[in-house]
């Protein structure tokens, strides 16, 4: 406090605290309920212009956004106060960090080999699993996490032994492995795919279930689960097979997450200098909305964005150093993509579009090689790990993607676009319009850039199936920032990084605009990603634009943080919920107990957690989805029991 006081705080900084304590006031202030009720009540007449669907709920949810603008409001305090202090002890510790040696190598060399050696790992466990499958296998899946670990840890150092002689690398990589696994034992999916199909898929298949040679019932939520692609569900099965836990099956999210960050920092690094820059460059990339509020949950959509991602890099990379670690990147990550959603196959225009890119540029060899990696792509993405569903709904339904086309086809979309659930005149939209909503939601002008009143929509963060406006309300307030960033650029005649960075920025543009439902968010969550290369892109030598890209990055942590926070508290309410109950259960005297879920699709997951906590009762599901109880589990599918 005495240096601040002796450098005295600028004029900025002052109007910075000022807001930001008038805005931590007001987070407190949120934590009475006379308080609430005036917010709840504005909200329905000046927001949102209705009742709330399910008012209380809402309380609970603006608890939360003032427990995460205390926090966050705090922090930006700080970090205003102690602004220059924590710049230059940041960008010590970074120097120090990234050239320490640990046996011979150093961090930095550490932290490259990383996306490599994770995805290789994640790819023979997925291969012989599916391996083991097709020699009528099952059961076995602890021998084959053993397979894997010998078979990768052999590959890995005969691959490295010329370039250096440590483990090291190997062994942080296991680390990431065994630290993901442990962190997501503690909190449970509380959202309602990642219970009601991709959980049961996974149990399905730790019960014996072998979807090379059999179908399950074609009812209910067995549906998704026979003719959906199974790469998470099958990595989550040979966790619950070998370990008995359903939650660390969703694990692939952080190890993908950490991913994304390691490429982020080693692209970025060649277009910026300060490691500083750098870093929250890469912060950016990983913020993704979508990502964020999945991050505990089974669901896929933030996966799919990373894959994307990764591939895009692994193929920019590969374009540079022809290594072949980038090639077999290539090849294992679009074989996840297209076994982890349908819209997976999108991997096929990115590799098409550097296939093309070679063309014209004359580098044959580089082209043919592409070319031979998308049809090992095809045969082992589709052909092996994808006949079931790939092959097997052609032949059955005479369509690859069955159930959404083909015969007999189910519609997800239009019940899910009615005005009610998005905004009135929202179906008679142009294609264009409907789009632009991910920016402006409904057109309104408390939707408009830079509105304070925008700032209540951030409860709307809440919810993990991010559809309209799903990147976030101050999306819009991010790109505007960054397109001022690039406007000093070209105004200077300084848009070298722009131009090398244009053609990854307009394929992803490209993959966002086909994709036919486009303004949900969860659909095209690697739309995120043309902001983090535009913040790569950028020149922040000059201190207008430096201030900025600060103003950008504060932005973006607080709108995708919010994400981040309320899916983490989601998550322990739930947790907490749900272990609680398990307590009732086995504190009860009855033989049977009857519980009673608003949908029967969660009794599979529930039912595999009585296992794993030794609930050894006779328990009775029954669907009712209007039943009220008070001893059900808060933000959860039970309604009660008895």
């Amino acid at each position: 406090m005495k240096n601040i006081m002796r450098n005295k705080l600028s004029t900025g900084q002052k109007i910075i605290i000022g807001i930001l304590l008038v805005g931590l006031l007001g987070c407190f202030l949120l934590l009475f309920n006379s308080i609430q009720n005036v917010v709840v009540f504005f909200v329905e007449t000046v927001v949102l212009q209705r009742h709330l669907n399910n008012p209380a709920n809402r309380y609970t949810l603006l608890k939360a956004t003032a427990l995460f603008g205390i926090f966050f409001a705090s922090l930006l305090i700080v970090v205003a106060l102690f602004y220059k202090q924590l710049l230059s002890v940041a960008d010590s510790f970074l120097n120090k960090v990234l050239t320490k040696r640990i046996c011979r190598i150093s961090v930095k060399e550490i932290l490259v080999k990383q996306p490599f050696l994770l995805i290789f790992f994640l790819f023979i466990l997925y291969l012989v699993k599916n391996i083991f499958l097709v020699m009528h296998i099952i059961g076995f899946d602890r021998f084959v996490i053993v397979l894997t670990f010998l078979f990768h840890i052999s590959v890995s150092l005969f691959m490295y032994r010329k370039k250096d002689k440590s483990i090291i690398p190997i062994l942080i990589c296991y680390f990431i492995l065994i630290l993901s696994v442990l962190v997501n034992s503690f909190i449970f999916d509380y959202s309602y795919d990642g219970q009601a199909y991709h959980q049961t898929a996974a149990i399905q298949l730790n019960n014996g279930w072998n979807p090379f040679y059999a179908h399950l019932p074609d009812v209910g939520v067995f549906i998704w689960n026979n003719h959906y692609p199974r790469f998470t569900e099958m990595f989550a099965s040979v966790l619950l097979s070998a370990f008995n836990n359903i939650e660390l099956g969703k694990s692939y999210n952080m190890i993908f997450f950490i991913i994304v960050f390691l490429y982020a920092l080693k692209y970025t690094s060649k277009f910026q200098k300060n490691k500083l820059v750098v870093t929250a460059i890469a912060i950016v990339f990983t913020a993704n909305p979508v990502v964020l509020a999945q991050f505990f949950t089974y669901y896929v959509d933030g996966v799919m964005g990373m894959l994307v991602i990764i591939l895009l890099f692994a193929c920019m990379e590969y374009e540079q150093s022809q290594n072949i670690t980038d090639l077999l990147i290539i090849v294992a990550v679009s074989v996840f993509s297209i076994n982890t959603k349908f819209s997976g196959f999108i991997c096929g225009f990115v590799l098409i579009a550097y296939i093309i890119k070679q063309l014209t540029a004359k580098r044959y060899k580089m082209m043919t090689i592409l070319i031979c990696a998308g049809f090992a792509i095809l045969m082992i993405g589709v052909i092996f790990t994808g006949y079931n569903p790939y092959i097997t709904n052609t032949r059955d339904f005479g369509h690859p993607f069955y159930p959404l086309f083909g015969n007999e086809t189910i519609d997800i979309i239009s019940d899910n676009t009615t005005d009610e659930i998005t905004f009135i005149g929202f179906n008679s939209m142009h294609p264009i319009q409907r789009f632009f909503s991910l920016f402006f939601m409904d057109y309104s002008i408390k939707n408009m850039p830079f509105n304070p009143v925008k700032l209540f929509r951030l409860m709307s963060h809440f919810s993990c199936d991010l559809r309209i406006g799903g990147f976030g309300v101050l999306l819009v307030e991010i790109c505007i920032l960054l397109f001022l960033i690039l406007f000093f650029a070209i105004k200077n005649k300084d848009i070298v990084n722009y131009k090398k960075l244009l053609f990854p920025m307009v394929l992803l543009l490209f993959i966002s605009v086909i994709i036919p439902e486009n303004y949900w968010a969860r659909y095209i969550p690697f739309f995120w990603y043309l902001i983090g290369f535009l913040a790569m892109a950028g020149d922040y030598k000059s201190r207008l634009n430096k201030r900025i890209f600060l103003a950008c990055f504060a932005i973006v942590i607080i709108n995708s943080g919010s994400f981040l926070f309320f899916n983490t508290f989601n998550g322990i309410r739930y947790t907490i919920g749900f272990k609680s109950f398990l307590r009732e259960m086995k504190a009860s005297t009855q033989d049977t107990i009857h519980i009673v879920l608003d949908r029967d699709y969660f009794s599979y997951s529930i039912a595999e957690k009585f296992r794993y906590y030794n609930i050894n009762k006779n328990i009775i599901f029954i669907e009712d989805e209007n039943a009220k109880f008070s001893n059900g589990v808060s933000s959860s599918h039970i309604k009660g029991w008895y």
